[in-house]
């Protein structure tokens, strides 16, 4: 952060100050420096640093163009040095003192000092910022013969002292002055004073070691000049001592310079100057850290004392020694103010304390409920930590005691029991009520003989009322449905919602196993009279499976059964009802191996298929080929197709499936040759997807195929639920290079107009077309007509089903340019299509 640009003055303003004060600075340290070739205590380089900490390289220039100054104006090197070494010496001091400023930014140094570590950091940093300046000074001197080699390391040791320890009594003031100014110290608890020292803390700063260097001839005494420090850090913390020290180690040299200053050894006055520096930074950093600690145990006792937990500290006896305003109801029992036993405050009392007080004897903290009872003897339900702190000898000497209290939230608990066995949308029995009741019912049929059933149902088409009408609507038709089957369902019969649109009834005490299919049929009969919903009326049906209940059959069981039954009444249509039959666990069971099988599919890179080849009639070479999902199980051999793509679509993988389909057919086709193209199926989900353009370039690209080899294929029911957007995804793929065919065209009420309306490129004719050629003259024209109003819309026609020669001819001679079926070609793995010759 540059902590000087927010000081606000513009930029030219602060470089301008900045070379100001570091001209001023040197001239002060030059002044009090004697006749030696370099300085006592040069403050200069502690300002330097401290502007490039707190604004960063945009303070190097003008650090170098200071110290270029000084050396000219200052200390009148220009005739010794001449110009380029004028030049390199401010340079090359000016940019070590710059860098060292820029490296503790690097160490991330916080500039408000807050800790001793931060202390460390700066200390070390200006220790070791402070030789590079002093080697490379000492060597130009030397250089420009100024010094000679004798007092080459006098003269470096001398300035490596006074840039050191300017750097520790100036960067700290500096720094923590204008941090002070942005109030991100942490000072004395009295209100501080922003820019200065108080009046009393300035007089002694200024007049102990003033008066000190004039009046005394000892160097001893001089440290007396100390106790001002100590005062200020103690009241104003490490911004006021930093400031203090920096005064006191200006005034001491300078007070020396023109007083008596004969009878001081200069190696006693910079250990002076390094002591008062240190003392300054690091007695202010510890002041700072302990009022930082006060505020803090402040704070967490004013927490503590209003917070609405209980919180109380306890001997090893269970005596109270403090506590806050909410422990106060438990702990004082009278009017003397004497606190309890904290035993006395647990329901169970001092038995319960006791073993409480065995579960924290090793120092572990405890956690749990328990039961408080105040001074009127209500009990209160709380949530307990208990903390102990252990003594030298592994004694509990004191116990830390937290207690929340948990009554709103037990009374909370208590509503969710209630609400547990019921659904929260429609009142009915949710579905733990059901099994529980299930398993009562189970066991009556088994010891009783007693008939019974259950029925599964969902409504059918339910999820377009949600996506057409919103879910607010679905809500309203939901428990309008269990408010009317309800109404008509007897006592012995519960109704309840298992989730979504999923109901359940449990018959009991039917008169025979035919009650079931009563029940069902009374259910269908209540739901068949319209809903008055909204502003109109709603029309709902369900898809029932029956499972009458045995004496042989857990509750799970019956569920699952349920479950089956239902599907199957959903697969004849809906709006009808199921009796469960055992055949449909058997293929329920041949559902859930393909459904494994496919979702073990579905997580790998690849999908197995094979490709059936599309050849062109005349040459007899490969035009494209068409995917085909291959599952093979041990038990179960091949899987149809339609039958695994079925399944798919049922556990809502179709499109994750379609995606691997489409990835795995375009690395296929990479590697036949060009152009034999690869066609896929493509489902009417994943043509409601608007990705499906991108998800196709993607393959191609990642494939390395011309995305105009891909081909997708799709039936006419892919139009049904939206033609419109249908149609506008095929423009989107056409747009990119991607072929569309139409599959199984003359299979159900194909119209030619749809040829004139869809953005498709090739057209297949469903085999049903090519059964009866030979025999059927109206089946001949059929073909002969929908080839030629292709060929001129510009469509490809391909012939599917082509099963003996004689169906070949007589398709060349309707005017068909391509064929597939077993006759010229059998579904197979992609590396025999690489064999295969291509168009052209």
């Amino acid at each position: 952060m540059d902590r000087i640009a927010a000081l606000d003055p513009p930029p030219w303003v602060q470089h301008a100050v900045m070379v100001g004060a570091y001209v001023a600075l040197a001239a002060w340290g030059e002044a009090v420096s004697g006749a030696a070739s370099v300085t006592l205590w040069y403050p200069a380089p502690g300002l330097a640093v401290a502007a490039v900490l707190l604004g960063g390289a945009r303070f190097v220039v003008p650090t170098i163009v200071a110290e270029l100054i000084v050396s000219i104006a200052i200390f009148d090197v220009a005739d010794d040095f001449g110009v380029g070494l004028t030049l390199l010496n401010a340079v090359l001091v000016g940019g070590s003192y710059a860098l060292v400023g820029l490296a503790l930014r690097r160490a991330r140094l916080d500039p408000t000092i807050p800790d001793v570590r931060s202390l460390g950091i700066l200390a070390g940093g200006l220790l070791l910022g402070a030789l590079p300046g002093a080697v490379l000074g000492t060597a130009i001197l030397r250089w420009a013969e100024v010094i000679d080699s004798a007092d080459q390391l006098d003269s470096l040791r001398t300035w490596f002292q006074g840039d050191a320890i300017g750097m520790l009594s100036v960067t700290p003031a500096v720094v923590l002055g204008i941090t002070m100014r942005r109030e991100d110290v942490v000072v004395a608890p009295r209100p501080p004073l922003r820019s200065s020292l108080g009046l009393l803390e300035i007089v002694s700063v200024v007049a102990v070691p003033v008066a000190t260097a004039l009046l005394v001839d000892r160097v001893d005494m001089l440290y007396l000049s100390l106790a001002p420090i100590v005062l200020v850090a103690l009241r104003r913390a490490h911004p006021g001592s930093a400031i203090a020290a920096a005064i006191i180690a200006g005034l001491v040299p300078t007070t020396l310079a023109i007083g008596p200053s004969g009878a001081f050894d200069r190696g006693d006055v910079v250990v002076l100057l390094a002591v008062i520096a240190l003392t300054g930074i690091v007695m202010g950093v510890v002041v700072a850290e302990g009022f930082r600690s006060e505020r803090t145990t402040q704070q967490l006792g004013h927490a503590l004392g209003n917070t609405e937990d209980i919180v109380l500290i306890a001997d090893a006896d269970g005596m109270p020694a403090w506590w806050n305003a909410a422990a106060e109801r438990f702990i004082l029992r009278d009017d003397d103010g004497i606190p309890c036993r904290v035993s006395d405050t647990l329901r169970g009392g001092a038995e319960r304390s006791l073993e409480l007080t065995r579960r924290v004897r090793s120092g572990q903290t405890w956690r749990g409920e328990e039961i408080l009872v105040d001074r009127d003897g209500v009990e209160v339900p709380v949530s307990l930590v208990i903390i102990p702190e252990l003594g030298d000898e592994h004694h509990v000497v004191t116990y830390t005691l937290f207690a929340r209290d948990a009554s709103a939230e037990r009374a909370y608990e208590a509503e969710l029991t209630r609400h547990a066995l019921y659904d929260h949308l429609t009142g009915v029995a949710n579905r733990a009520l059901l099994q529980a009741r299930l398993q009562q019912a189970t066991v009556r049929v088994r010891q009783d003989g007693m008939v019974g059933a259950l029925l599964l149902f969902d409504l059918d088409r339910f999820k377009l009322v949600n996506d057409n009408l919103g879910h607010a609507f679905g809500d309203e038709v939901l428990r309008a449905v269990a408010e009317r089957l309800t109404s008509v369902l007897r006592s012995t019969q519960t109704l309840a919602r298992l989730g979504g649109d999923e109901f359940a009834v449990l018959a009991e005490d039917l008169e025979d196993s035919g009650g079931a299919a009563r029940v069902a049929e009374s259910v269908l009969e209540a739901l068949r009279a319209p809903f008055q919903l909204g502003d109109g009326n709603t029309v709902v049906s369900a898809s029932i499976g029956v499972v009458v209940l045995d004496d042989d059959t857990d509750p799970d069981e019956v569920l699952r059964r349920a479950d089956l039954a239902m599907y199957r009444a959903k697969a004849r249509g809906g709006g009808r009802y199921t009796v469960y039959e055992q055949a449909m666990s058997a293929a329920a069971a041949r559902r859930h191996r393909i459904e494994s099988c496919l979702r073990a599919a579905i997580e790998e890179p690849t999908v197995p298929l094979h490709y059936q080849p599309v050849i062109a009639i005349d040459s007899g070479g490969v035009h494209f080929a068409e995917a085909l999902l291959r599952l093979e199980l041990a038990d179960l051999g091949k899987i149809p197709p339609p039958e695994a793509l079925g399944v798919a679509h049922q556990i809502d993988r179709m499109a994750q499936l379609g995606r691997l389909i489409i990835a795995t057919a375009a690395h296929a086709a990479a590697a036949w040759p060009d152009p034999v193209g690869v066609s896929v199926n493509v489902s009417p989900i994943q043509l409601r997807d608007d990705q499906l353009p991108d998800v196709l370039r993607r393959a191609a690209d990642a494939a390395g195929l011309p995305v105009d080899r891909l081909i997708v294929e799709l039936t006419e029911d892919a139009f049904l639920e939206d033609h419109e957007h249908a149609a506008s995804v095929l423009r989107d793929c056409r747009q990119i290079g991607v072929r569309v065919a139409l599959d199984d065209f003359g299979s159900g009420f194909s119209s030619l107009s749809i040829l004139r309306t869809l953005p498709i490129d090739i057209l297949k004719l469903d085999n049903a077309l090519l059964s009866d050629l030979a025999e059927s003259p109206q089946a001949r024209a059929v073909v002969k007509a929908v080839a030629g109003v292709a060929d001129a819309l510009g469509l490809d026609v391909v012939a599917e089903g082509i099963e003996t020669e004689a169906q070949l001819e007589i398709c060349r001679s309707l005017g068909c340019r391509y064929g597939q079926g077993y006759f010229l070609g059998v579904p197979a793995p992609a590396d025999e299509m690489a064999a295969h010759r291509p168009v052209g």
